[in-house]
């Protein structure tokens, strides 16, 4: 009696998924390359990549997927406190998606300090958000 009753929850709580939005942020370093391990020529090795990547990934849930498209809204501030936002279209009921911050952007910003990421309808409805731990809004003064 008891395990059929948890698995009938555990089959609900499945069926009952939300939209959501994921974030990481990868370091990009020159021993990260797969020739670095097996010392294999590579023109990457003279000239590698520094910097950042942020893996973004989104999933709609089920009832939401009549809306699609969806648009995902990307805000970076970086460690000298410039702020870009990245938009991009979202027409899949799950996918990914990678913002890098390499070379020569990395060295004039010193990095990703902070994100947020808005999965939002075309209307502005925000479906999905993730916030990285220390997000604020950038306060300007013209």
């Amino acid at each position: 009696m008891h395990i059929s009753f948890f698995i009938l929850i555990c089959l609900i709580l499945v069926g009952c998924t939300t939209s959501h939005v994921t974030v990481n942020r990868y370091p990009v370093l020159p021993q990260d390359l797969p020739s670095a391990y097996i010392e294999s020529p590579d023109p990457m090795l003279k000239n590698p990549l520094i910097g950042q990547v942020l893996d973004v990934r989104y999933r709609v849930k089920h009832l939401e997927k009549e809306k699609i498209p969806y648009l995902l809204i990307l805000k970076v501030i970086y460690k000298n406190l410039e702020e870009e936002t990245i938009s991009h279209a979202v027409f899949n009921e799950k996918g990914s998606f990678e913002f890098s911050c390499v070379n020569d952007t990395y060295e004039s910003t010193g990095g990703i300090l902070t994100y947020r990421a808005d999965l939002t309808t075309f209307d502005g409805e925000v479906i999905a958000a993730f916030k990285h731990k220390l997000w604020f809004e950038l306060i300007t003064f013209e």
